[in-house]
């Protein structure tokens, strides 16, 4: 199967158009979570979006999003705990979850350079994300959007089916500048 570099946005060319995807993507503030959806190609549910007015109006349209036989999105949520995780995968039906770690500094460059209004809230938000994270769910950590094989699922554990996203380890997202 090719392997995609998230260089630009691209599609990724699934081996089948009726395949389920619905990765949930957490990390800080200022991570690059947007960035990195768009990549994939794939519909993107980002609660910074306007057409957002409201969490329970985000909410609602996640769990929409987790009755859909046909879904094939990404999910951004902050999510640093693995409770957080498993509440979101649940909410979505999730096939996979993947965080984000970009470094604090980084995340703080970043959303200064956003130039948001409340980007003091944002930077606080990153910092006690950095003090909550776990890992405890074992979630991987989200490096690029590559196709995998198949797998069958082994000890309970949720593996996606052909077509699915699955991260690629050694690539790494380029900063926006």
């Amino acid at each position: 199967m090719p392997q995609l570099m998230p260089r630009s946005s691209v599609r990724l060319p699934l081996t089948r158009d009726d395949s389920r995807i619905v990765v949930v993507l957490a990390g800080p503030p200022g991570a690059g979570k947007t960035t990195a959806a768009r990549q994939s190609g794939l519909e993107v549910f980002d609660r910074d979006d306007r057409q957002w007015h409201t969490e329970r109006g985000f909410q609602d349209a996640l769990r929409d999003l987790g009755r859909r036989s046909d879904a094939r999105a990404v999910v951004i949520r902050s999510a640093p705990t693995s409770r957080a995780r498993a509440r979101w995968s649940a909410l979505t039906d999730a096939t996979a979850c993947y965080v984000l770690t970009t470094a604090l500094d980084e995340c703080v460059r970043r959303i200064n350079q956003r130039g948001r209004p409340g980007r003091h809230r944002e930077i606080a938000a990153a910092a006690t994300w950095f003090e909550r994270f776990d890992t405890r769910d074992g979630v991987e950590t989200f490096e690029g959007w590559s196709i995998d094989r198949p797998q069958r699922p082994s000890s309970g554990v949720r593996i996606p089916v052909d077509g699915a996203v699955r991260p690629r380890s050694g690539v790494r997202l380029p900063v926006e500048q």
